[in-house]
């Protein structure tokens, strides 16, 4: 699944608007719908975006050879 739909998955589960999520990250719902569209986000802004919705971040390895994930 790419990052924008976990995200909206997220939202939609949370019950929260992206206008909502965009207020309690300081920005325009414009600019956060621009970060969500990009499916392209650094570690900092994940972060950002996850203590906004009251989440976590985890980041797994998965090795394409067994499947093992680290």
């Amino acid at each position: 699944m790419e990052l924008d739909k976990y995200i909206k998955k997220v939202l939609i589960d949370k019950d929260i608007k992206q206008i909502d999520l965009a207020e309690k990250m300081g920005i325009s719902r414009a600019s956060l719908g621009g970060l969500i569209s990009r499916n392209k986000m650094g570690i900092d802004k994940l972060e950002e975006l996850a203590n906004a919705l009251d989440c976590d971040v985890k980041i797994t390895f998965v090795d394409r050879e067994n499947g093992k994930e680290y």
